[in-house]
């Protein structure tokens, strides 16, 4: 009995997981965190799978750059975030749905120096870090969506192959505007 239970629940789920809606979106970003003086550019691409009407999880992944010059000497830092997070949508169904969200991240950094003429690549501690979003839908078609969001980052980078520790708070906020596509 208890085993016909668990897999009525299972069936339950999928079918109410599969009602709420699967989409993919993809998107440009800005993030401006606290210690580089240079903003951080780029794009990145989401999955949103339904729990129900109101409740999303989301998995993102970025690409994201800023490049630093002074002189003879440049400075070029990628980052790579991977998160996932929930999202939970104040007026689901409806043309233009306000939502609220966040969730972890596991950052993935990567830096360039040149000087004189010479060029190196140096590794990065990845971190672990920490994002809140605050944004909106606006429906297109019952498939298409645009949407915008504040995002705030929290995340250190900690050190730098040959600049030993360097403690960069990459805390800040940041913004994400593209087009979500549902099934």
């Amino acid at each position: 009995m208890k085993i016909w239970t668990i897999m009525m629940v299972v069936v339950a789920m999928t079918a109410q997981t599969a009602l709420a809606g699967f989409g993919i979106g993809v998107f440009g970003s800005y993030w401006d965190p606290k210690d580089p003086d240079e903003s951080f550019l780029g794009g990145g691409a989401k999955a949103q799978f339904g729990l129900n009407p109101n409740l999303k999880i989301e998995l993102r992944a970025s690409w994201l750059t800023f490049e630093e010059d002074d002189g003879g000497f440049s400075l070029r830092l990628n980052t790579l975030p991977l998160e996932v997070g929930a999202v939970f949508s104040l007026m689901p169904g409806e043309t233009f749905n306000p939502y609220v969200g966040g969730g972890i991240g596991y950052y993935m950094f990567g830096a360039e120096v040149k000087a004189g003429g010479e060029s190196e690549t140096l590794t990065a501690d990845n971190e672990f870090g920490f994002y809140g979003i605050l944004g909106a839908e606006f429906q297109l078609s019952d498939t298409i969506s645009i949407f915008g969001e504040a995002k705030y980052t929290a995340v250190t980078l900690k050190e730098v192959e040959g600049f030993g520790k360097v403690d960069a708070k990459l805390d800040g906020i940041g913004a994400n505007l593209g087009l979500l596509f549902r099934w």
